[in-house]
Formats: C-alpha cells, sequence, structure tokens
C-alpha cells in the first residue's frame, strides 16, 4: 500500500506547479493571443489541481503512516503516567512556592494566584518524565556495557538529576507568567473556572506580579550554571515574545497561510516543551542524538497541544474549559479549525479581512467553522504531531517512563480542557 502510495505521489509531483512557479508563469511575457491565453490558463487550472491533489495524497499516505503508531504505543486507554511523578511533583509544588515566597504579601499573593489552581501540570510533567526516561536509558545502556553479569533491567535506575527538577520549576513559572499576561491582554475574566488574577486584582498589579514570577526564574535559571541550558531558556521567552508579535502585527495574507499559523504555534507554546526537553536532556549527560530526539518530542508534543486547544476552543463549553470561550475568533486570530474551513467556504476571506468587525461576522465564521471538516481535520494534524512525537523516542529503552511519554499523547489528544 505505502509503495502504491508512493509511486502516486512521485507522479502527482511530476506534473504539479507550486505557487511560486504558478506565478512566474502567469508574469511571463507570453504572446498575448486570445487563444494562447486560454489554453495557457486550461494548463494552469490543471496544474493547479494537480497540485491541490498532490497535497491531499501526501496527506493521506502520512494518515495511513501515523495511525498504526498510535495505535501501537498508545496501550493503555486509561492510563495516568502523572501517577509516576507523584512525589516529583509535591516536591516542585514546594519549591516553587519557596522560590516565589516574599516579604510583601501583595506580592506573594499575585505570585501564587494561579499556583494555587488545580492542573495536571502538563509542562513540568513532561520535562520530568523525560527525564527519568534519559535516566534510565543512560544507566540501562551503562549496565550493557560495562556490567554484563548483571540484568540491565532490573538493576537500571532513574534518577533525576536537582538540576532537572529546576529546569521542570522554572518551565512551571514562565509559563504561569504568560497565563498572566495573557489574560491582560486578552481582558479575560475566568481562568480555570476560578475569577481572572486581572479581575481579583487589577491589570497593573496582574502585570508585576507575572514580571516577578519571570524574575524569580531568571533567578532560579543563574544558579543552574550551565551556558548552553541558560542560552535555551533565554530563547523560550525570545519565542514567547515574537510569537506574541507575530499575533498582534499579522497581515490577511500571513493570518490565512497554515505555515505561519504553525511557525507562530512553535513561538507561542511548544518552543517552551521543546527547549524544556532539550534542557534536561543535556543536564542528564545524554548523547546528542538523545538531546536532538528529545527536542524533537517536545516539539511535536507541544504542537500537538495547541492543535487540540484551538479544536476545544470550538468543541467544549466555558464550563469543561474553564476559560472564556472563542476568546481568539472574537479578537480576529485564526487559528487552524478556521484555516481548514477557509479551504472550503472561501467566502470567510472577507470576513477574515475585516477582522469579523461587521455585526454578524462572529455567528458567520462560527457557523462555517461548525459546518465544516476544520474541528476533524485539526485533531488529525494533531495525531499526526503525537506520531512524531512517539516517533523521536522510539529507539530509548523501554521504560514506564518511555510508556508515560507515550501516554501522553493519548491524553493530549483526547482531553476535554
Amino acid at each position: 500500500m505505502k509503495s502504491f502510495h508512493n509511486r502516486i505521489l512521485r507522479r502527482a509531483n511530476r506534473f504539479c506547479l507550486s505557487p511560486a512557479n504558478y506565478t512566474r508563469i502567469k508574469r511571463c511575457p507570453f504572446p498575448q493571443s486570445r487563444s494562447f491565453s486560454s489554453k495557457l490558463n486550461k494548463v494552469l487550472e490543471v496544474a493547479d489541481f494537480a497540485r491541490r491533489t498532490c497535497k491531499k495524497l501526501h496527506e493521506a499516505a502520512f494518515y495511513l503512516e501515523t495511525q498504526p503508531v498510535l495505535e501501537k504505543y498508545q496501550q493503555n486507554k486509561e492510563a495516568d503516567p502523572i501517577r509516576l511523578l507523584d512525589d516529583d511533583l509535591k516536591n516542585l509544588r514546594l519549591n516553587i512556592k519557596r522560590l516565589i515566597s516574599n516579604q510583601d504579601p501583595v506580592l506573594a499573593s499575585l505570585a501564587e494566584y494561579y499556583f494555587d489552581l488545580q492542573g495536571k501540570r502538563i509542562r513540568p510533567v513532561i520535562v520530568l518524565l523525560m527525564s527519568r526516561a534519559i535516566s534510565f536509558h543512560n544507566n540501562y545502556q551503562d549496565l550493557l556495557i560495562n556490567h554484563k553479569d548483571a540484568d540491565p533491567y532490573t538493576n537500571a535506575t532513574s534518577m533525576i538529576h536537582p538540576k532537572q527538577t529546576q529546569i521542570a520549576e522554572i518551565i512551571e513559572m514562565i509559563h504561569t507568567a504568560t497565563l498572566i499576561h495573557d489574560d491582560v491582554i486578552d481582558e479575560a475574566h475566568t481562568r480555570r473556572g476560578t475569577t481572572s488574577i486581572n479581575i481579583a486584582f487589577s491589570n497593573k498589579m496582574a502585570i508585576l506580579g507575572g514580571d516577578f514570577l519571570i524574575a524569580r526564574a531568571a533567578i532560579s535559571l543563574a544558579e543552574l550554571g550551565n551556558h548552553a541550558v541558560t542560552d535555551l531558556m533565554s530563547r523560550i521567552i525570545s519565542d514567547l515574545v515574537e510569537g506574541e508579535f507575530m499575533q498582534m502585527t499579522s497581515t490577511f495574507k500571513d493570518t490565512t497561510e497554515f505555515d505561519y499559523y504553525m511557525e507562530k504555534t512553535y513561538k507561542k507554546t511548544a518552543s517552551l516543551i521543546a527547549n524544556g526537553c532539550r534542557s534536561v536532556a543535556i543536564i542528564g549527560n545524554g548523547t546528542q542524538d538523545i538531546v536532538d530526539c528529545s527536542t524533537r518530542y517536545g516539539k511535536h508534543l507541544g504542537l500537538a497541544f495547541q492543535l487540540i486547544d484551538d479544536m476545544l476552543d470550538f468543541v467544549s463549553s466555558e464550563e469543561e474549559m474553564g476559560k472564556s470561550g472563542l476568546t481568539d475568533l472574537k479578537s480576529g486570530i485564526i487559528t487552524a479549525p478556521v484555516l481548514y474551513a477557509l479551504e472550503e467556504f472561501p467566502e470567510m476571506r472577507p470576513l477574515i479581512r475585516r477582522k469579523f468587525s461587521v455585526p454578524g461576522d462572529l455567528e458567520q465564521a462560527i457557523s462555517m467553522v461548525n459546518s465544516s471538516h476544520g474541528c476533524e481535520k485539526t485533531k488529525q494534524k494533531a495525531k499526526e504531531h503525537c506520531a512524531m512525537a512517539i516517533d523521536a523516542i522510539s529507539n530509548f529503552t523501554d521504560s514506564k517512563f518511555k510508556q508515560g511519554l507515550f501516554d501522553l499523547t493519548q491524553i493530549v489528544l483526547e482531553r476535554k480542557k
């Protein structure tokens, strides 16, 4: 089946024009006879059809490849990998409380406000599981090579280095700071079913609380004393700011391009997870291959997480999400479900161009998304990235922590909030 698809793709690509080549041919100074122009337009229409068909064939072939991967490794639909880290997460919460404690009671209340809310702490869970999976892998390989008389599976350990726990704490503080700033920018009223910090205090106070968390994260980062990790953690903050600017300053052309959306999504969401995984791999003395594989896992899981988040904005209630719904669309921000819906409803383009500013635009856009396959395609794209995340760490030594990383992909895909 796979070779059949590859043959079709090669043939389709041979006759396929890229958008850039399409534009070049249109601009060429060909003789402008009516019959010639008519024939040229026919050729270009066929070529454009071939290009779109080729894209769909690529998507179909990739689906056939990724689906078995998910079915093979997502073994336990009821698995809860977070339970593997109960003690680690308790220590993480206590350490963060200590890091953000302050003599000023108001500042301390601001910093702690969102840490008291119930959540899965998915980002520290990812990096802590990655830390233990790498530790087990390294220890297993060492036993296999240097202690051939010992059973590597029963004797291998999965100790976490204190600096890896510190990275998980830094990531959670940076993430929480971005939630605070996002709620100010979005003028949010709730967060996880609780009054948002900007409403509970004020915009100015909330911004100061977020800045304080970033400052505490920077102090903790300096204590690591690892230049490579410091560079990665700094890149996370830079990417977060760049991603927000991409969102705020995008043109209509940018807004309607899927590649632009994915780049923005990487910077705003996936960079934190990818560089967090890379950092713990470096601290854990992983080989270059392990470091790169960890990074790819974090990148693809982060992209899948945001794709599902954008889908839930349309299919989950505010009660399930724990925050206001359709915030992005109301702000004129275009996400994956809308981009996929646009393929089926090109009449949505003028609505997007004017950022749904005319009465009735928003309702019409929501109706188009709900009538399209936008949410379904968004989830399929998330599945593809989960399959790539699984593939990235498939060569790690088998352990309950590696399986926990596999199970996280299922949690990301099936979450309701």
